[in-house]
């Protein structure tokens, strides 16, 4: 398979697979949190979400091994975009491992006011981490216009969207990957096909 095609195949899956284990995890919802995480879809939609960004950080990578050796703009996003993605992973991991067993255990260290500052610090740092990364990567691509538009500029929305709670920006981000994975070029570097887009 041809570098171009696998980048976009990868980048195309990673984002199906976010917006449907995100899908699944919020069509699991019950009254709390610890019967939620016990649902089947929620579990499923954990598992989803693992290989979803595990594929995105593959998807990331690839771009930093077509690119020429500079240090820019565009890399550093898409580094920051990679490293979010690593934190959204750890969060998601733990949500698929662990909260299961946890809302078995102790339903209370999840339903209740009183969580440890770990479990929210790593929340924080996880949703923080890929919005920031994305919203970074998605200006880039705007600056270096080596993309249409339109995918970068649904990058950026879904990545703001990530932090706002109750909002589908997971799902959006996923639908932005594919919509970029279709119309994007994979490079940092702005190409004349890709302008005319």
């Amino acid at each position: 398979m041809e570098a171009t095609r696998m980048y976009r195949t990868v980048l195309a899956t990673a984002g199906t697979l976010l917006a449907l284990g995100t899908i699944l995890q919020n069509i699991a919802h019950k009254s709390t949190y610890s019967e939620t995480v016990r649902q089947t879809p929620f579990q499923v939609g954990s598992w989803v979400l693992v290989v979803g960004f595990l594929a995105l950080i593959f998807a990331v990578w690839q771009l930093h091994v077509r690119a020429d050796g500079r240090l820019s703009w565009e890399r550093l996003s898409a580094a920051a975009a990679a490293i979010g993605s690593g934190l959204a992973l750890g969060l998601t991991y733990a949500v698929a491992a662990a909260n299961p067993a946890i809302a078995t255990a102790a339903p209370a260290l999840l339903d209740g006011d009183s969580q440890p500052a770990s479990m929210a610090a790593g929340w924080l740092l996880g949703v923080i981490g890929l919005a920031l990364g994305w919203l970074l990567f998605g200006i880039a691509l705007l600056r270096s216009r080596a993309v249409a538009r339109g995918p970068a500029i649904g990058l950026v929305v879904a990545a703001v969207l990530c932090l706002v709670p109750m909002l589908p920006g997971q799902i959006l981000l996923g639908a932005a990957l594919v919509w970029l994975a279709l119309r994007g070029q994979p490079s940092l570097v702005a190409e004349p096909a890709a302008m005319a887009a």
